[in-house]
């Protein structure tokens, strides 16, 4: 069970159940948009982020088999930084998004190559909904990811920073759609 921790005027989850081989997720609760949260980590972490806007593709069930499958792209916003050479990465990932589901199939004509996206509001993560951003790592130890949240803690820009394992935070398999 998370505790809560008073550091440097901030509230701070840290887990004392840690888990040596699993992954670890910081968890960012701030009011400022995703491009400025991601400018200030970047400034913080010193790592350049760019803006990864990742579609995936769905099969849409068709109950009328007369007409072909459609297929739906998904529209999520993410931001990433990549290192080929050490084979690691970061995602900031909004927790809130509301998201495009467009159909790739519309025969009908629109202006502009335009089509009428369905718009769905989504919680990654519903355990965490009280936070705005999740950061999800990929070839970093333990020890690298926690000396970044250190790191962001002492900053004093977000209002709430939470470090936890992916294993007892339910649903985090879905921040591994982002690849």
């Amino acid at each position: 069970m998370p505790i809560l921790e008073i550091m440097a005027k901030k509230n701070t989850l840290r887990n004392k159940n840690y888990i040596p081989n699993e992954d670890i997720l910081i968890g960012i609760v701030s009011s400022e948009p995703s491009y400025k949260v991601c400018y200030l980590i970047s400034k913080i972490i010193n790592k350049n982020f760019i803006i990864n806007t990742h579609y995936k593709k769905e099969p849409l069930v068709k109950l009328n088999l007369e007409k072909p499958t459609l297929e739906k792209s998904v529209l999520t916003e993410a931001f990433r930084w990549t290192s080929e050479q050490k084979k690691k990465t970061i995602f900031i990932i909004p927790n809130k998004q509301e998201i495009e589901i467009k159909d790739e199939g519309t025969t009908t004509p629109a202006l502009y190559n335009d089509l009428d996206p369905l718009v769905k509001k989504i919680i990654f993560l519903p355990a965490w909904k009280h936070v705005d951003y999740i950061m999800r790592f990929d070839g970093f130890e333990h020890d690298e990811i926690f000396e970044m949240a250190d790191k962001i803690k002492k900053a004093k820009k977000f209002q709430l920073i939470i470090v936890d394992q992916t294993p007892l935070v339910e649903n985090a398999v879905t921040l591994y759609f982002f690849d």
